[in-house]
């Protein structure tokens, strides 16, 4: 069901995501994994994954769920969604 719906696509990525920040949070607090990443690009990734994976993923799920909706119309293409 998730490879046929776009709208479950985007909200699964979201969640994994979400899941692959909540996991990394804590490990980047301890202070051995803090005094090797803490200058590296894995704590910019940490918090874009949490924000722009997280957040965006999300908002667009409800993007395409919420348009179709207010317009009574289907999407043009669910290959393309």
């Amino acid at each position: 069901k998730v490879r046929e719906n776009p709208i479950l696509k985007f909200f699964v990525v979201a969640v994994t995501c979400y899941g692959m920040a909540t996991f990394e949070g804590p490990l980047l607090a301890t202070k051995t994994l803090n005094k090797i990443g803490h200058f590296t690009d894995w704590v910019i990734g940490h918090v874009h994954i949490g924000a722009l994976g997280w957040n965006g993923f999300m908002d667009f799920g409800m993007i395409y769920y919420l348009v179709p909706i207010m317009w009574r119309t289907k999407l043009w293409s669910v290959k393309l969604a």
